[in-house]
């Protein structure tokens, strides 16, 4: 067999074992797995003595070149948002498409595919957002199930945010196409009245900002979408869970037989309530809110059991006057949901998670990589390294021990939650499709090398023995037939 490159002396880690076995790329794809030393050398040899060797990362969930409703842009484009990503060890991310009022649903995703053509460097997939439940955008949703564009996202809250009525109607012709809901869950009702009181009491600083969005309006929007999801017998994906309340709501909603799986994200990981009482709180005006230690810990837990199925970034490029409108940290009211942070996501849960003992690396593969392509029916071509999988990989140094760095403002934002906080084990070196597109640090792939990814709903990876628990508890170690 001609082989293009050789990946030698590595760990190779999948859901179900770490092996030490060299990888032989061909044409972009995984085409050997074999014992060390026994393939014959190609054009490319990569040593990865010492190093992890992981599926890519899938990021669930970016906002790279977003638009504000004032018409403003994020401080990206697909080519400095990915290559941001891929730093971090992220080879295929899921963006969004934003659909202001009057505007074609269709229209919008081709723009958005347009952005995206030519100048990024890893693989990407869109989730169209639908702000409205008419018959236009009812119309349009087939169309783009069948294009590719299968994963939608729907708002309980916000000003795009559709009412239950409508959510239900977008949710069943999602359904009866084969597509994928997901939801921001926050019962819009509580956390107005809760933002309403706390501005009548004079608290509008960012402290107060966590009482603004309630852990209760999270697990009500989610026991609500789980209703119409059982009653269409329809998957659904919550977005961002934020801790404990909203993870008992998807377990309850799992109990009853909701076919649901549930993304958390970096920030909700890496830090607790405290953030909000120093001196950059306003950084961490996010939604939903960050909650406290137990509720951190909840989290970490439910990533291990497989009660959270992936980590998304959330990620958007704000600098600090469009994120904080000068920084008015003395009312939330005023400042930008949202913060940047694709090029952690992979380190944060690498360190967090592997080197601190939360999570095995076979654990890690799972939330990182293989549950966010079951899910949008990608596995396994990605999240994966079989024999005939994209060569998507990254590898890791484990020992390596670093400081998060503070952001090149080149790259889109001037601020970053994560600089100066220590980790241990770093991607050294990213590869999507055969192509190094990280080494040492350094981002070396060609804009336009990514590629359109379609999403959709694969039912093997969305039956009830596949989101099942055993023995009253989510097992890690629980095989289904959709298991590597």
């Amino acid at each position: 067999m001609q082989l293009d490159t050789v990946i030698r002396g590595g760990m190779v880690v999948s859901e179900k074992e770490v092996r030490h076995v060299d990888i032989g790329i061909a044409d972009g794809r995984v085409a050997a797995l074999a014992a060390p030393e026994t393939l014959l050398p190609a054009d490319t040899m990569i040593d990865a003595t010492g190093t992890f060797v992981v599926p890519g990362g899938i990021d669930t969930h970016s906002h790279i070149a977003w638009r504000y409703e004032d018409g403003g842009r994020s401080r990206d484009n697909f080519q400095t948002g990915t290559a941001m990503a891929a730093l971090g060890g992220t080879t295929t991310i899921v963006d969004f498409v934003s659909v202001m009022p009057g505007e074609s649903l269709r229209q919008q995703t081709d723009a958005r595919m347009a952005e995206a053509d030519g100048m990024s460097l890893i693989d990407y997939g869109f989730h169209p957002i639908l702000s409205s439940a008419d018959d236009q955008v009812l119309s349009e949703i087939p169309h783009l199930i069948d294009d590719g564009f299968g994963w939608f996202k729907i708002f309980t809250t916000f000003e795009y945010r559709v009412d239950d009525s409508g959510i239900l109607r977008l949710m069943e012709q999602i359904a009866r196409f084969g597509g994928l809901a997901g939801i921001h869950a926050e019962n819009h009702e509580i956390c107005s009245q809760a933002t309403a009181d706390l501005v009548a009491s004079g608290r509008t600083h960012v402290v107060d900002f966590p009482l603004s969005r309630p852990a209760i309006a999270e697990s009500e929007a989610i026991h609500m979408v789980s209703v119409f999801a059982r009653q269409l017998d329809a998957p659904v994906w919550i977005y961002h869970v934020s801790g404990a309340d909203a993870l008992a709501a998807v377990e309850e909603s799992l109990d009853l037989g909701t076919r649901i799986r549930a993304e958390t994200c970096t920030h909700y990981l890496a830090f607790d309530d405290s953030v909000y009482s120093g001196p950059d709180g306003w950084q961490f005006v996010i939604a939903p809110a960050i909650r406290d230690a137990a509720n951190q810990a909840r989290l970490w837990e439910g990533l291990a059991n497989r009660l959270v199925s992936s980590v998304g970034s959330d990620h958007c490029a704000y600098d600090r006057n469009s994120k904080s409108a000068g920084i008015r940290a003395d009312d939330f009211t005023k400042l930008e949901t949202g913060a940047p942070g694709t090029e952690a996501r992979i380190p944060f849960l690498w360190s967090r998670g592997v080197s601190e003992g939360r999570l095995d690396p076979r654990q890690f593969v799972r939330v990182a990589s293989a549950e966010p392509a079951r899910s949008m029916g990608m596995w396994p071509r990605k999240g994966a390294l079989d024999i005939g999988s994209d060569a998507d990989l990254v590898l890791i140094d484990p020992e390596a021990v670093w400081t998060f760095p503070e952001p090149d403002p080149a790259f889109g934002s001037d601020y970053s939650l994560y600089t100066g906080l220590p980790l241990k084990g770093r991607p050294i070196l990213t590869m999507v499709r055969g192509t190094v597109v990280v080494r040492d640090g350094a981002s070396i792939g060609q804009p336009g090398h990514g590629a359109f990814v379609r999403c959709s709903v694969d039912d093997r990876h969305w039956t009830s023995e596949a989101l099942a628990r055993a023995d009253g508890q989510r097992s890690p170690d629980r095989a289904g037939a959709d298991r590597t």
